[in-house]
């Protein structure tokens, strides 16, 4: 018998999605810390085989429901098997810099069946991004325990894999300046941002984190 890898189990395990709770000041020890816009889309989690994928929401998969990201699922999944965190925004989000409730919905809308294909707003929705958070497992290996700051790094090397033009899937921006990102996220049309401790582990159980901060970006909450 084979021996198997540490976190070989991991891809039978619920995994759900960490929310940050809003905060008012932010925290004194600012070096500690990472910043990140937070996308108005529906949280995922993203798990990628050899020869096959599979995204779900916390009510079950929604894989079939956008075609647009199996090449570079397919893509991804040829040489390694992984499972990510994700936000699934409409174009427009990308394309307008904006990031509204009505953006939020639309792909609601998508995954609920309430957009029909012959209808206009259906073509005009043609296309969705898959924006990558975190990357909780790669190649067997258990990568919750590991330092947010370790998971983005390998997030961003598993994510160079993706040929040029699969622009549809990419990696959820950040920064450790936190100021420069507020204002870039608020100049965008971002409601909030989140801040995230650099040397956080990913929690298995759902629920709030208080290593995540949530902040609007209408206000300076220092």
């Amino acid at each position: 018998m084979s021996e198997k890898k540490p976190g070989a189990e991991i891809a039978f395990l619920h995994i759900s999605p960490i929310y940050a709770p809003l905060a008012q000041k932010w925290p004194i020890d600012l070096e500690k810390w990472i910043a990140e816009p937070e996308w108005n889309g529906p949280h995922v989690i993203v798990y990628i085989t050899p020869g096959s994928n599979s995204i779900k929401t916390e009510n079950g998969p929604i894989t079939a429901k956008f075609p647009e990201f199996q090449p570079g699922l397919i893509r991804l999944g040829e040489n390694h098997k992984a499972i990510a965190l994700a936000r699934i925004i409409h174009r427009k989000t990308k394309a307008t810099n904006s990031n509204t409730s009505q953006e939020r919905k639309l792909v609601q809308d998508r995954i609920d069946g309430k957009l029909k294909p012959e209808s206009s707003l259906e073509k005009q929705f043609a296309v969705c991004h898959l924006v990558f958070t975190d990357l909780i497992s790669l190649d067997g290996d258990d990568l919750r325990l590991w330092p947010l700051s370790s998971r983005k790094k390998k997030l961003e090397n598993f994510l160079s894999t993706l040929r040029e033009g699969q622009s549809e899937i990419y990696q959820s921006p950040y920064s450790a300046d936190l100021g420069a990102m507020m204002q870039k996220a608020k100049n965008q049309g971002f409601a909030e941002v989140v801040f995230k401790r650099i040397d956080s582990e990913y929690r298995l159980k759902s629920g709030t984190d208080h290593n995540w901060k949530k902040f609007k970006t209408e206000r300076n909450p220092k």
